[in-house]
């Protein structure tokens, strides 16, 4: 089973062609590969945060609007699936 550090790293494939669209970018300048991986790889990371984070806030707020209502429904939200009163 991977750590939480584990799944929120971009896969090799997802940084390398973010890495690629920066170099072209750029003009496609020689020696700047480590720089352009870096910055792909640390703004790939940024996304899935935030993303983390707007799933957290929709969960905060179901968590509020269950404690005003008391009935339960089933929640699809992208890929993840719980239950969910609202």
């Amino acid at each position: 089973m991977l750590s939480n550090a584990q799944s929120l790293k971009p896969t090799t494939e997802e940084i390398t062609h973010l890495a690629y669209f920066i170099w072209e970018k750029e003009g496609r300048p020689h020696g700047c590969d480590m720089e352009h991986w870096f910055e792909a790889e640390s703004l790939l990371m940024a996304a899935t945060r935030k993303e983390l984070k707007s799933l957290h806030d929709i969960g905060r707020q179901h968590s509020q609007h269950r404690v005003n209502t008391g009935k339960t429904v089933n929640c699809r939200i992208n890929h993840f699936t719980s239950k969910v009163d609202a």
